[in-house]
């Protein structure tokens, strides 16, 4: 470097600063750009495909409806190889949320280019409106101004939905507007829709008149539909050759009876069918012959709060051996209860067939689960939720008893919601000692977050029972309950610990009349328990069972 700079010469103290400097910067001209990093070509996940890192990155984003984006552009910042395959992905900017931004949305249409496209409309006054705020100074709401800023938002959503109709393959609409539904009905039919749910919000509903969606004709592609306070003419042909079908909330214009048989009668390859809260007032009783309807292809069944008619006619018309997930609605109504016993026959024999299956028994006063699992799979291959007084009737069926009592079953006592096991009341006790009556086979016992109500009568119960049954004071008593090992209190504060102690000491007082005294206790998240007790129950569990207290922390 020359020691003249602007025609004039350095002073000696500056120069070796200068070719410090100078040094330096030659260094930053021939260096890598430091601020764009880049993978190394040899690393493993460069050699991946494009098309793999997408399903990647998609997994990765799905995680949340409203931070999807912002995880899509925090992605893009590591590594310019990442930036280069989400801009040019379309299917990573295909998922339309009404909840964005609006400048988020336009993006995502422009970069999604022709990609089917899958779009969530929810209304909520607070955070819509609390968008606005975001959209571009350049593109202002449009729209009448008496309307709500949430929605004319919604509106401006929807009209921009409905140009892109031809790429519509998942969509979820919510509308706080009969007009907007009706809308709908004008709509030529969506080539690429597969999956379509359209939503009144709960103050829009009042006795909605129906909207014949897409005009009464079916999508090619639709096959899962879902309505939410929303009526349409039964008899149309968009219910038709459906895979799922969904109806809430459709407490006055529901199909009736026969409309319903009617739908499943065209929808022969139907998987999934589920009604809650409908209803249509005045409906009577037909004297018409009942219908049978195969579908081999049914696996979960859903019927809450429906009428009585209603139930009891799909389950007594219904062939569907396949069918494992049922929940309904039983209003203690022993007609009812029989045609639930013969539907879930079939399937609940197959399944406990296999000969790692276990049957897990939930009970509360107002609700009853029935599931069975296969080995150490958690997944349910059997789920019953039965709701309404009366569901212990289900386990006490001639029927089903031999099933009951040929697996391994574990009877849970759990605090819900209402007036349930978890409550006080001789309702309560009453009907829990009928669940464990019915459970001759039962081998586990767990009691979660219940009180002394309940957990004291059932061990009482559990000890005079076998007792009498031993000594011939229980006449045709089935031998107590020779399979019970395991007892389980979890979250259980409304008792002494001397409670358990008690139980555990008339189990060892049992030997005289031959009972095996091995019971495992396990006591765990809070539930009462001390240090001394702990040692008691050790003493007089030794040389059969075993007691472990899971404490907290």
């Amino acid at each position: 470097m020359s020691d003249n700079v602007y025609g004039r010469t350095l002073p000696d103290p500056l120069r070796g600063e200068v070719a410090e400097v100078a040094g330096k910067l030659s260094h930053l001209a021939i260096a890598p750009d430091i601020t764009t990093p880049r993978l190394d070509p040899l690393s493993p996940i460069a050699t991946l495909p494009t098309e793999n890192m997408v399903e990647i990155f998609v997994l990765a984003v799905r995680r949340s409806f409203q931070d999807y984006y912002m995880i899509l552009q925090t992605l893009m910042h590591v590594c310019s190889a990442w930036r280069n395959i989400i801009r040019d992905s379309p299917r990573l900017w295909s998922f339309i949320f009404n909840r964005h931004s609006w400048r988020t949305i336009k993006t995502a249409l422009a970069n999604s280019g022709d990609y089917p496209l899958e779009i969530n409309c929810f209304t909520s006054d607070g955070e819509i409106a609390a968008l606005d705020n975001e959209s571009s100074a350049d593109e202002p709401e449009q729209g009448n101004e008496a309307l709500s800023s949430s929605e004319r938002r919604e509106n401006r959503f929807l009209q921009e939905m409905l140009r892109h109709l031809p790429r519509w393959r998942y969509v979820w609409l919510g509308s706080s507007s009969l007009d907007k539904c009706a809308a709908l009905a004008t709509l030529n039919s969506a080539p690429l829709l597969e999956r379509f749910a359209l939503a009144l919000s709960h103050g829009a509903f009042s006795r909605t008149p129906p909207t014949n969606l897409f005009g009464g004709e079916a999508p090619p592609r639709l096959k899962q539909l879902e309505l939410r306070r929303v009526t349409i003419p039964w008899d149309s042909k968009v219910l038709s050759n459906l895979t799922s079908l969904s109806l809430h909330g459709i407490l006055q214009g529901g199909p009736t009876v026969t409309e319903t048989l009617k739908i499943l009668q065209r929808c022969p390859k139907l998987q999934r069918f589920e009604m809650n809260l409908v209803e249509r007032a005045g409906e009577k009783a037909s004297t018409a012959e009942p219908t049978v309807l195969h579908l081999d292809h049914l696996t979960d069944l859903i019927m809450l709060s429906t009428s009585r008619l209603m139930t009891t006619t799909i389950l007594s018309s219904l062939q569907a051996q396949a069918c494992s997930h049922i929940e309904i609605t039983i209003q203690r109504a022993q007609l009812l209860i029989e045609k639930l016993t013969e539907f879930i026959l079939p399937s609940l024999q197959r399944v406990t067939e296999h000969p790692d299956a276990h049957i897990h028994v939930q009970s509360t006063l107002i609700e009853m689960i029935i599931e069975v699992t296969i080995g150490s799979d958690p997944t349910p291959a059997f789920h019953l939720r039965v709701i309404g007084g009366g569901s212990v009737a289900i386990l006490q069926s001639n029927s089903l008893q031999h099933i009951f009592s040929a697996r391994p079953v574990t009877l849970s006592f759990k605090r819900g919601s209402g007036p349930d096991m978890g409550g006080s009341g001789a309702d309560s006790i009453a009907h829990a000692k009928e669940v464990l009556r019915a459970l001759n086979a039962v081998e586990r016992i767990e009691f979660k977050s219940s009180l002394t109500d309940v957990v004291l009568p059932i061990l009482e119960q559990l000890s005079i029972e076998e007792l009498e049954s031993m000594d011939g004071s229980l006449p045709g008593h089935r031998n107590g309950y020779p399979n019970f090992q395991y007892v389980e209190f979890a979250g259980c504060k409304g008792y002494a610990p001397s409670d358990i102690l008690d139980f555990v000491q008339r189990r060892k007082d049992m030997k005289g009349y031959g009972c095996d005294s091995g019971i495992n206790v396990i006591v765990s998240n809070g539930s009462a328990m001390d240090e001394k007790t702990m040692g008691q129950m050790t003493e007089a569990l030794a040389g059969g069972g075993s007691v472990e207290w899971i404490r907290e922390g």
